[in-house]
């Protein structure tokens, strides 16, 4: 029979504090990108609008492009190296490897991706 390991980690390491708030702020851009392709994308053409012979947008607004590109590049820069860290201060088997910055950087780069092809 196995005896449990007593765990001599009492307090949360000022590490792992830094890696939720490094992902805390990397989801936070995110979430401002979204914003940001909101309203710097073109508009639909509906059905609506094509009826009623509406004014509607069909071009990119060039300047929240850019500001949409940058935070997106800074939201896969802070969660590349918030994985890289975790990934060094993985030392233990009962540690885990955090899954949201791999999910932030898959999304972020198919984002980028996605406008350097195509807008």
């Amino acid at each position: 029979m196995r005896l449990a390991r007593k765990e001599r980690r009492n307090a949360t390491p000022w590490l792992n504090v830094l890696l939720g708030w490094s992902s805390l702020l990397a989801w936070s851009l995110f979430l401002i990108a979204l914003i940001l392709f909101h309203y710097a994308r073109p508009e639909m053409e509906t059905g609506l609008v094509r009826y009623f012979n509406l004014p509607f947008r069909d071009h990119w607004v060039i300047e929240l492009k850019t500001v949409f590109l940058y935070t997106l590049w800074a939201c896969c820069a802070i969660s590349t190296i918030n994985f890289l860290v975790n990934l060094l201060y993985k030392r233990r088997s009962t540690d885990h490897i955090w899954f949201n910055p791999v999910l932030l950087i898959v999304i972020s780069l198919v984002f980028i991706i996605f406008l350097y092809d195509y807008g």
